[in-house]
């Protein structure tokens, strides 16, 4: 069964203006979506993305191929790494929900 919050993570991200790195070339987010959710899909079926924090780790933080370092940059700011970005969408995302709750 799908995690919601991994589905949520990986919707933020190919909605999203931000450009994601990997292997030596930038994608949209659509892009990096589609090839984050087939890792994830990979990931599931191995019980090794059990939870969004064992996604980020296991898949969202570098690649399987080279072991470089996936990357996210947003607009003007910085590149940071993928696990950074990822691990603060999660934050907010739980944040939300925490706050939905509490109405």
């Amino acid at each position: 069964m799908p995690n919601a919050e991994v589905e949520q993570l990986l919707l933020g991200l190919g909605t999203s203006q931000c450009q994601f790195h990997r292997n030596g070339t930038w994608y949209d987010g659509p892009e990096a979506q589609a090839h984050l959710q087939k890792k994830y899909e990979y990931l599931r079926k191995k019980g090794l993305a059990e939870t969004a924090e064992q996604f980020i780790a296991n898949g969202g933080t570098k690649s399987s191929q080279s072991g470089e370092p996936y990357e996210v940059r947003c607009g003007a700011a910085a590149a940071e790494p993928s696990a950074q970005w990822l691990t603060e969408q999660l934050r907010q995302i739980r944040a939300a929900q925490a706050g939905s709750r509490k109405q």
